[in-house]
């Protein structure tokens, strides 16, 4: 059940995690016009095709090259994965060309890798074996629900407050998930 205590928290990092990255994710192109200054169609595209690119990268890179080499902690993913997000968006905020866009871009990049793994990892660890499809359902939901409120959040706050404040809002609810995220509990198995 979602309500379970063993899977909540997780659930509720999961969810605002990603309802922040959306909330992001959909009003890049605006943000990048309006607050970056960069002009044309095309030339939008391309800055934001760069940006999702070094997204990209830098997820593959610390999936595949830094957490298997350190052999990273479940819970040490999802507490410096999500610090990493507010970092990523502080960057955004003041950025002012595409090379500082691709930066926070690929921070954002990095902390998807950290905190998904860790969340699914340590929701996984959370219950017991025969427990594990039901704990999957439910991981797979709590992103979804995320996804489903971000744009409509985002596009709300970019319309009525301007550019910077979805990303200034994205930066607190996650620096408020990170506190919460260290009193999240992780079982050692």
């Amino acid at each position: 059940s979602w309500t379970d205590s063993r899977v909540l928290p997780f659930l509720v990092l999961l969810g605002f995690f990603w309802m922040c990255f959306t909330m992001i994710q959909i009003i890049t192109a605006f943000y990048i016009e309006k607050q970056i200054g960069v002009e044309g169609v095309t030339n939008i595209q391309q800055a934001m095709m760069v940006a999702l690119v070094c997204m990209a990268i830098m997820a593959v890179l610390m999936q595949t090259v830094v957490i298997q080499m350190l052999k990273i902690k479940t819970r040490t993913m999802f507490r410096v994965g999500l610090p990493v997000f507010v970092l990523g968006l502080c960057v955004l905020y003041f950025a002012s060309n595409v090379i500082l866009l691709s930066v926070a871009f690929g921070l954002m990049g990095a902390s998807m890798a950290l905190a998904n793994a860790g969340i699914a990892g340590g929701a996984s660890l959370s219950v017991e074996p025969n427990e594990q499809g039901a704990v999957g359902g439910l991981l797979s939901a709590a992103p979804i629900m995320g996804m489903v409120l971000g744009p409509l959040v985002g596009t709300n706050l970019f319309a009525v407050y301007g550019p910077t404040f979805p990303v200034m809002a994205s930066a607190l609810v996650l620096l408020v998930l990170s506190l919460y995220a260290l009193t999240v509990r992780v079982p050692d198995k």
